[in-house]
């Protein structure tokens, strides 16, 4: 028996395949969005921190899990005043020379130029132990005429090394002669006056002269002690 389709079946047929998929639709529906935040809220995402700056304090706002509040917390900024670096060191002022000392430089430089004479101890030409002689007298210190030898004797308990020289102190050396004088006894000897210089006299063709110290015949120094006291 052949049933005709009533139009009322295609209509029912139709609505059904259309009611599906919105029941479909129905069942997996997105949750419903969170509301809004306020227009004054600060939004952080789950991987990031947002700071707000104040005078005195800093507002940090984290983020938190779906449906619990974000943490507000406010952090006292340090009051402590900024460092700064220390002053740069300054190197003291040099010790001020005793009187004697400057007194003995200061004769001993003022005869550069003078001639040299064997055996002469001064005013107007020395040699080089006159020299010596010449300008300790005048700064004070009595002491016998002696040769380099004689006042390397004199002072032999007082000796200094290289690197403990100071202005004032004897320089010593020796270097081949015709005066018989053996290696290792002075044949020469000079003012010290600092920075490596030394003030003597040893040759005509020269004469008195501040000069470097000759260290390849330097055999000794000595301090002289009557200049301290």
């Amino acid at each position: 028996m052949h049933i005709p389709h009533h139009p009322g079946h295609r209509l029912k047929a139709a609505i059904g395949l259309a009611a599906a998929p919105l029941a479909l639709a129905a069942c997996h529906s997105p949750e419903p969005a969170p509301p809004a935040p306020p227009t004054d809220a600060v939004v952080v995402t789950p991987s990031s921190t947002s700071t707000t700056m104040t005078p005195s304090t800093t507002t940090v706002i984290t983020s938190a899990p779906p449906g619990l509040p974000s943490i507000s917390l406010q952090v006292p900024e340090s009051t402590a005043p900024p460092e700064t670096a220390p002053p740069p060191e300054t190197a003291p002022p040099a010790p001020a020379l005793p009187e004697k000392v400057s007194r003995l430089l200061e004769v001993s430089l003022a005869q550069e130029g003078k001639p040299y004479v064997f055996g002469a101890e001064g005013p107007d030409e020395f040699d080089c132990s006159g020299l010596v002689w010449y300008s300790l007298d005048q700064a004070g210190v009595q002491l016998p005429r002696l040769t380099a030898e004689g006042d390397r004797q004199l002072y032999r308990k007082f000796q200094v090394s290289k690197d403990e020289l100071q202005p004032g102190d004897l320089v010593f050396y020796w270097s081949p002669n015709t005066r018989g004088i053996p290696q290792g006894q002075a044949t020469h000897v000079e003012i010290y006056v600092g920075f490596g210089m030394a003030m003597g006299t040893d040759n005509e063709k020269e004469g008195a002269r501040l000069e470097p110290v000759g260290w390849k015949s330097f055999i000794g120094a000595e301090r002289i002690p009557d200049l301290y006291s």
